[in-house]
């Protein structure tokens, strides 16, 4: 009989039952999580039915591995990972891309604080998040990715490292230096804005 699965669940919790051979957990985990890869591949590829398919296989190898030994810290840092390297490898061998996927990053990779979703309404709120989106997206790719993780996915600093490939120690460097950059080129307003509306839960549209 499948498992109850209480909607609160934690990721872990899902793993776990996953690993259990509990089918109904890893609809879940599907159903917790499709959406956000399916934008985070959209940030790499403008194929909608290649990254969906990404997507998919990418869930169904996480299936095929759940009895896998090595343990899974964060799925949700796995999938976006699995999801950034599938699209990758794809990238290289599919000659249509014409461009590695730092190249497609750089020129497709953007971030987008919409004021359209939120309560903000008043015409100043409104220019000063254009001007933080126009600021934001001139940043190079990797900034733009770190501050897309950190703050719309809220990963941890290993998480990012485990997504981006990188070591703990470049992502709390690159952090820093993303984080200078903000504060030193906006204006004091407008890095107390965007601190306000992740503060506020905001996130950058996906």
């Amino acid at each position: 009989m499948p498992k109850l699965i209480r909607y609160s669940a934690t990721d872990d919790e899902l793993w776990q039952w996953v690993r259990e051979d509990e089918e109904s957990a890893f609809t879940r985990l599907m159903q917790r999580y499709t959406g956000q890869l399916i934008n985070y591949g959209r940030k790499w590829s403008l194929d909608d039915e290649l990254v969906k398919d990404s997507v998919q296989d990418v869930f169904i190898e996480l299936w095929h591995q759940r009895h896998r030994t090595q343990p899974i810290e964060s799925i949700q840092a796995y999938l976006l990972a699995s999801v950034r390297h599938r699209i990758g490898r794809l990238a290289q061998r599919n000659a249509k891309f014409g461009k590695s996927l730092d190249e497609r990053m750089t020129n497709e990779f953007t971030l987008v604080f919409s004021a359209e979703q939120q309560w903000i309404a008043d015409e100043e709120s409104r220019y000063r998040i254009d001007q933080l989106n126009r600021y934001i997206n001139q940043l190079p790719a990797r900034q733009r990715e770190v501050i897309y993780l950190k703050f719309h996915q809220n990963l941890t600093q290993s998480q990012i490292a485990e997504v981006m490939g990188l070591q703990y120690q470049s992502v709390s460097n690159l952090l820093q230096r993303t984080l200078a950059s903000l504060r030193n080129n906006l204006s004091a307003e407008l890095f107390s804005c965007l601190f306000g509306l992740v503060a506020s839960g905001i996130a950058p549209a996906s």
